[in-house]
């Protein structure tokens, strides 16, 4: 993937970005949106997968205070999810996408998120980034949750979401430690754009499906992306 750094509203952004195939350029682009106390690196395994990096143009990018990118100098201008959305579309504007499918994990979880103040130990940091997979977390993925400012959780979590227009498709794992799945279904219930009408749910997986089970995680993954084309 070809490496950027793009200056945005909200703060220069680390980012980068891969084209498929010549026969696939019609497809929608992914954009892949990392969570809190982690970066773009957590989709590699996913990305690496040979169905979705031949058939889509991919972009990763680090939110600021996050992995490659630097601290945000207006904290409480760019640590919340409408400073991130736009500065997600900073970058989609920058690498000329006009179809795209975003791939959102986490971030919204407000028992992560209250981890996030200037008080936080390392070890309530590393704490998040054991939680992220079922197995031990490499020690990238450690030090990705030590770098995150601190600020960033905090001050997202004072913030209101937006509504989201689009098809979305919520799928997390049956093991998921962090969340309460029967609230999530709840909350979904009922919404109009929601794909199969459910959340989904993977069998066996824990908060991060694409990291530890890419390929199957991709199968569902790329349903939503098909059926996104109709």
């Amino acid at each position: 993937m070809q490496e950027h750094k793009i200056e945005t509203e909200f703060g220069t952004l680390w980012t980068a970005c891969s084209e498929p195939q010549p026969s696939s350029k019609s497809n929608p682009a992914i954009l892949c949106l990392h969570g809190s106390a982690s970066s773009s690196r957590i989709f590699e395994p996913l990305l690496n997968s040979p169905e979705i990096k031949t058939n889509h143009k991919l972009v990763v990018l680090d939110f600021p205070g996050h992995g490659r990118s630097p601290d945000a100098t207006d904290p409480n201008k760019s640590y919340y999810q409408y400073a991130y959305a736009e500065a997600a579309l900073e970058v989609l504007q920058y690498y000329n996408i006009t179809q795209v499918v975003l791939l959102g994990w986490s971030l919204a979880q407000a028992d992560v998120s209250a981890l996030f103040n200037p008080e936080a130990s390392d070890e309530d940091l590393g704490k998040v980034a054991s939680a992220f997979t079922k197995s031990a977390p490499p020690a990238w993925m450690t030090e990705d949750a030590l770098r995150a400012n601190r600020l960033a959780g905090r001050t997202m979590a004072t913030k209101l979401y937006t509504t989201f227009k689009g098809v979305i498709a919520v799928v997390n794992g049956e093991s998921e430690p962090l969340l309460d799945l029967d609230y999530c279904d709840a909350v979904c219930k009922g919404a109009p754009r929601l794909w199969r009408g459910e959340c989904v749910r993977l069998k066996d997986e824990g908060h991060a499906p694409f990291y530890d089970n890419p390929q199957g995680y991709s199968t569902v993954f790329l349903d939503f992306v098909n059926d996104c084309k109709l």
